[in-house]
């Protein structure tokens, strides 16, 4: 019984907590850069809510096409059920997609905008990580 609660604890940090913190700071980073630029007069203030959510959503987007070569809405739909990337990833493959991640994240927090900035200085080391034809065949089968 203890094993199993340390193999739960050692999900819950990977699947949850490290998640949660880069989740946390990409919104924290969207929200702020959307009031910014609606104080620049670039948005309308009402727009920043929209802003920084389709900013986020394409930061995670990102994060899935990098570690596995397509985007988030493909494995959405591909998967089935509604279920994503994060929802079906094995610990280690979910790691992978985390650390990659957490690197966009700290990019977009240090100013370097722009989807091929990002691929460019990601892809090397996370580019293809993730190989998703063994969770696609757990669905068909």
């Amino acid at each position: 019984m203890e094993r199993l609660a340390l193999r739960l604890h050692d999900r819950q940090t990977v699947r949850v907590d490290a998640l949660i913190q880069t989740d946390n700071a990409l919104t924290h980073h969207c929200r702020k850069d959307a009031g910014n630029a609606a104080k620049a007069g670039i948005i309308h203030k009402s727009n920043i809510p929209k802003v920084a959510i389709e900013k986020e959503a394409k930061a995670k987007s990102l994060a899935c096409e990098i570690v596995t070569g397509k985007p988030a809405g493909y494995w959405r739909e591909a998967l089935g059920s509604g279920r994503g990337v994060r929802d079906v990833l094995a610990n280690g493959d979910l790691h992978q997609y985390q650390q990659c991640y957490a690197m966009i994240v700290g990019l977009l927090q240090a100013g370097i905008e722009g989807k091929e900035a990002l691929i460019k200085l990601v892809t090397p080391a996370y580019g293809n990580k993730v190989e998703m034809d063994k969770y696609l065949t757990k669905v068909t089968a």
